[in-house]
């Protein structure tokens, strides 16, 4: 697995799940994933995703855009220096 995927993955999954999802590669039912952290929301079949999104998101409107982006790329700026170190060699082999 790339660093950079283990980085996206690493950061989304709980810490106790990290073995069990991302080295062992299990798979998770939806239900199963929200029960575990894994996703904010679920969205019944056939349902509107996008509704969903924007209604649980329009909380995020009032922040300030500008400080909220600061804020997101200081506290995943460790990985993504990190990731980007290793590209050039995960790219080859």
């Amino acid at each position: 697995m790339p660093s950079w995927m283990a980085a996206i993955g690493g950061s989304a999954i709980p810490p106790l799940l990290h073995v069990e999802a991302l080295l062992h590669a299990r798979g998770y039912a939806p239900a199963e994933a929200f029960a575990n952290g894994m996703v904010n929301g679920l969205v019944a079949e056939g349902g509107d995703v996008v509704a969903h999104a924007v209604e649980h998101s329009a909380d995020l409107a009032a922040f300030p855009r500008d400080a909220y982006a600061i804020t997101k790329r200081r506290l995943r700026a460790a990985d993504v220096a990190r990731v980007t170190a290793l590209l050039p060699e995960e790219l080859v082999g």
